[in-house]
């Protein structure tokens, strides 16, 4: 059995995402069986993300596409999700 989450294709340059989902199985027998909700984040690009937060950290200012207050606020929300 596989699966797949997330888009079919990713542009250069596109923000990490994250996915949260639950899943559910249709065994032959017609029982089900229940996946607790699970989170994923899509690492896709996500060399360039960084990249970009430690620079606004180092810097102290606007870097591209963040800054400090926004690299604050991603990384407090990847903290609740593990």
């Amino acid at each position: 059995m596989a699966f797949t989450v997330g888009p079919e294709s990713a542009v250069t340059g596109a923000l990490p995402q994250v996915y949260t989902f639950t899943i559910t199985l249709h065994l032959d027998d017609k029982t089900r069986i229940e996946i607790p909700e699970m989170t994923y984040m899509d690492p896709s690009n996500g060399e360039t993300v960084l990249d970009s937060a430690e620079q606004a950290m180092r810097d102290g200012e606007r870097f591209l596409f963040t800054s400090v207050d926004c690299v604050r606020e991603q990384d407090r929300k990847a903290r609740e999700l593990v």
